[in-house]
């Protein structure tokens, strides 16, 4: 697996979609020693068993950054490749990733590993309750309207090769996407929702995107 150049790639998904298994293909397609994995999970690891603490989730991202800092700012080049293993189902929290490798030089993108709720609330290994699985598969049916134009993004295929065409993907999403939130604010100002039609969803439909968020 090849990148024009180094780069980092923030997973995005819910507990129990299967982040860490992609994180593990990942290193695996790369040359030995040239990819590093950084997650808020590892500060929650206590004698190798998960135990999760509410209180310590501030602790625990805060080390994760330093970490991808430290990576992305070494210049020795230890790594060529650093993943973010995160749920990452906010702006907030993609941001300073995004923001620390643009300011290091390195190209970033986002990749989503889509699975429904239910699916995920079954497998995940951390117990995390099947409301906050749900919760965070909501935030991320908003994610794409709130997200800045110009991040790259793709979602997984279960094929590596899907990382080939990301940016490509991603900059002809973004464009679309943009039309959308344009078409999105007009269709509410005419009153389109209270007649029940939807022609933004209709489109999103048409160009595979997701529908724009409610209002609600």
């Amino acid at each position: 697996m090849n990148f024009k150049k180094r780069t980092l790639i923030a997973l995005q998904g819910i507990p129990g979609a299967g982040k860490s298994t992609v994180a593990k293909q990942l290193v695996a397609a790369s040359n030995p020693g040239s990819a590093a994995v950084v997650s808020a999970d590892d500060y929650h690891m206590e004698n190798g068993v998960y135990n999760y603490k509410t209180e310590k989730a501030g602790d625990a991202h805060g080390q994760c950054l330093r970490a991808a800092i430290n990576l992305l700012a070494d210049s020795r080049g230890y790594a060529d490749l650093v993943i973010v293993d995160n749920t990452n189902t906010t702006v907030a929290e993609v941001a300073p990733y995004i923001a620390v490798a643009e300011a290091y030089g390195w190209d970033a993108r986002i990749l989503k590993i889509p699975c429904d709720w239910e699916t995920a609330a079954k497998r995940t290994i951390h117990g995390v309750p099947s409301k906050v699985v749900l919760l965070l598969h909501q935030r991320l049916d908003k994610f794409l309207f709130e997200a800045p134009t110009r991040w790259k993004y793709n979602t997984w295929t279960g094929d590596i090769e899907c990382l080939t065409n990301a940016e490509e993907t991603a900059l002809r999403t973004s464009a679309a996407l943009r039309h959308l939130r344009v078409l999105t604010d007009f269709a509410y100002k005419q009153g389109f929702h209270e007649l029940g039609y939807d022609p933004v969803g209709e489109l999103a439909e048409r160009l595979n995107l997701p529908s724009p968020p409610s209002e609600d």
